[in-house]
């Protein structure tokens, strides 16, 4: 069943975050958007999109603990995003080098089809430690002025933020700038993610660390 929004079963249309993912640079995790924590992250090392499970998928409580420690490749994200009726159930076999793996795969109808998907587990997709990249030292948040940040980038993230406006936290001038919905959900519900500015070349911070 094809939606345009979330229902029962299934990853939110809405949050587009396979727009903030990359995949052509070459890292392959960042080809992939990563469960953890109860979050869903998603990064081209240039900008980064955290979104809680319980408000881009509509999983519940026990499938989204499944996730936990897995990843999807964004192209596949993107097609599943047009489907509801979707479950996450574990799923062990044993791999062409005679290893057990142990994950979780998406099941469900598709187009009259019986779908089954595999997620790809920590050792198959290294990838890095998203929250040590979020945080910031306390005593850094100052007012400041003309900073630039890549409209392009923006854009991305904004789409994959599922958000129409959004206010920015400016940390200094070459630093990490928080960005939030603004909506009426109370803390926005958890959304959060960063930029940087375009003064500073490179990744953000971090990505030469892995969970």
């Amino acid at each position: 069943m094809a939606k345009s929004i979330i229902g029962n079963g299934g990853f939110s249309s809405t949050f587009k975050l396979w727009n903030a993912c990359d995949g052509d640079s070459g890292n392959e995790a960042l080809a992939y958007v990563h469960f953890s924590g109860g979050y869903a992250y998603a990064s081209n090392a240039h900008i980064l999109v955290r979104i809680p499970l319980d408000r881009c998928t509509g999983f519940d409580e026990e499938e989204r603990s499944r996730l936990a420690g897995k990843s999807i490749h964004m192209d596949l994200l993107k097609y599943l995003s047009k489907y509801d009726n979707l479950s996450v159930v574990d799923h062990e076999y044993v791999d062409e080098d005679g290893e057990e793996v142990k994950t979780a795969c998406i099941e469900g109808w598709i187009e009259k089809c019986r779908v089954s998907v595999d997620l790809a587990t920590q050792d198959m997709v290294r990838r890095p430690d998203f929250e040590k990249v979020l945080s910031v030292g306390s005593g850094t948040r100052k007012r400041i002025e003309d900073i630039g940040v890549n409209a392009g980038l923006l854009s991305k993230f904004v789409s994959a933020m599922g958000a129409e406006n959004i206010k920015m936290q400016f940390t200094k001038a070459d630093g990490k700038i928080f960005i939030e919905p603004v909506s009426d959900v109370e803390a926005s519900g958890g959304v959060l993610g960063l930029i940087m500015p375009i003064a500073v070349t490179g990744t953000l911070d971090g990505f030469d660390e892995v969970e």
